[in-house]
């Protein structure tokens, strides 16, 4: 196999086997004199040249740019991790001042005792969610709530669902007492709740059923809450309708319509 002569890079002649420079770089081959070696040089280069490697100008250029902007990139790095390092050592600073603000200004005792009220309105919420409460339920001595219920449920609500009888109890002091119920869920009671509101519109006005009420087991800060809605609500309701009213008794007191002419 006859071996080709390559072409140098830079004057696009050939380059003899011999005296070529090779860069281990771009792979490119040169005369000597067109990179600046003269023959004395590439003497003593030649031997070493297979062991060491060569790498040519253009290359040593590229490399030295590719460098200057990784060690910039560096620099930029490191600057930004010195930054987060120092705004984590000023917050951690100030998460321990509060901490011991804190501490200061709670006892050991205290802390447990919110640690439990916390927990226990957590549970109580939860606990909560499960239940409704059925307000205008008859209180009869021969059928137990459960079955009444149940009758309600299935007569007019279109639905039977599953509650713990033993966990329902009445509670309050109006006539009859509300009933508290508990579901096996909260999805169970929401569901419940939402067949009431589908259905009992619908029922009867002179049955019993149209004065059963569901509605959920709410707390006392919730029923307050609730209580003071339905009462702005109303009174907007009674201030519309009152509005209505004067207009039809007084229709000049309405406004004139707009001018079209």
């Amino acid at each position: 196999m006859i071996l080709q002569p390559s072409l140098c890079a830079v004057c696009d002649e050939a380059v003899s086997i011999s005296s070529v420079l090779k860069c281990k770089t771009c792979d490119c081959s040169y005369h000597p004199p067109c990179v600046d070696i003269d023959d004395d040089t590439f003497e003593v280069l030649h031997p070493i040249l297979p062991v060491v490697g060569w790498v040519c100008p253009n290359c040593v250029s590229h490399i030295s740019e590719k460098r200057k902007s990784v060690d910039k990139d560096i620099q930029s790095l490191t600057d930004a991790v010195r930054k987060l390092e120092e705004n984590h050592r000023v917050l951690s600073q100030k998460v321990e001042s509060s901490m011991q603000a804190v501490t200061s200004v709670t006892s050991p005792a205290t802390s447990t005792n919110i640690t439990k009220v916390v927990s226990d309105t957590v549970k109580d919420q939860l606990r909560r969610k499960k239940n409704i409460i059925v307000s205008g339920l008859p209180e009869s001595a021969d059928v137990s709530d459960a079955e009444a219920l149940q009758t309600v449920c299935e007569e007019h609500l279109l639905c039977k669902p599953w509650f713990d009888a033993n966990k329902m109890r009445r509670i309050g002091k109006s006539t009859p007492r509300r009933l508290l119920v508990s579901l096996s869920s909260e999805q169970a009671a929401t569901e419940l709740l939402h067949a009431a509101r589908s259905n009992l519109r619908r029922v009867d006005p002179n049955s019993t059923a149209s004065r059963i009420y569901f509605n959920p087991d709410l707390s006392p800060d919730e029923s307050r809450k609730a209580y003071l809605q339905r009462q702005e609500r109303r009174m907007k309701n009674l201030a519309s309708t009152n509005a209505t009213a004067n207009s039809t008794l007084n229709p000049s007191a309405a406004p004139f319509p707009a001018s079209t002419g």
